[in-house]
């Protein structure tokens, strides 16, 4: 068993140098120690190469509920945006929120409209995101009315998809961003939708007025 799972453990550039080490620094050990060690190393890339499994399994149920999450986030986005009113089934415990005579009313309340800057106050609300955001981001946050997220089927690379309304900044009606992952924490590489700014709208740029001396 030791034997078939070593051979499948992948080795990258840096594991092999690292294992190069171990083995020359194995080498130097007094004989009676050697065997312990070699076992003991033995042991340490098995476990690596569980965890490797174990991780790709992750991935994979990872991808399989996001696909059934899909739909669900598809209703909470048409909600937000005001693409229609949301339905009866979907308030099945308004009376925890409404009183009697309000629940009374519910099937002549039911109105297409969106909830007003949503996504900006999400985001304003994010305590990681919110100390990034500067006062030239806010109107342009403001026109948001959907943001997705689109993780990938191979590797941990997943975009975001920003949906905006009409605006006196950008001429996008949509931004994307796509991040690139070495694996679940570290980014490779972040590609981005070129932003089409009005003119004298670019709020990443800041315009300085000099006074002119006699």
């Amino acid at each position: 068993m030791a034997e078939s799972i070593l051979k499948k453990y992948p080795h990258d550039e840096e594991e092999v140098k690292y294992e190069k080490e171990i083995v020359d620094a194995i080498k130097k050990l007094p004989i009676e120690q050697r065997f312990q060690a070699i076992a003991l190393n033995n042991y340490i890339l098995m476990r690596k190469q569980l965890d490797t499994e174990v991780e790709s399994q992750i991935q994979d149920i990872v991808r399989k509920y996001n696909k059934v999450q899909a739909p669900l986030m598809d209703n909470v986005n048409q909600i937000i945006a005001g693409d229609r009113a949301p339905t009866e089934e979907e308030l099945h415990d308004a009376k925890t929120h409404l009183t009697e005579e309000e629940l009374t009313k519910i099937g002549e309340s039911l109105n297409a409209e969106a909830v007003p800057e949503y996504w900006y106050k999400v985001l304003t609300s994010c305590l990681k995101l919110k100390p990034e955001i500067q006062d030239a981001d806010i109107p342009l946050l403001k026109s948001l009315k959907k943001i997705e997220h689109l993780p990938e089927d191979e590797g941990e690379h997943f975009s975001f998809r920003f949906h905006f309304a009409p605006n006196e900044h950008i001429e996008n009606e949509v931004l994307s961003v796509r991040f690139v992952m070495i694996d679940e924490n570290e980014v490779e590489r972040i590609e981005g939708t070129d932003i089409k700014w009005k003119e004298g709208k670019d709020i990443t740029k800041k315009t300085i007025t000099k006074k002119q001396k006699k």
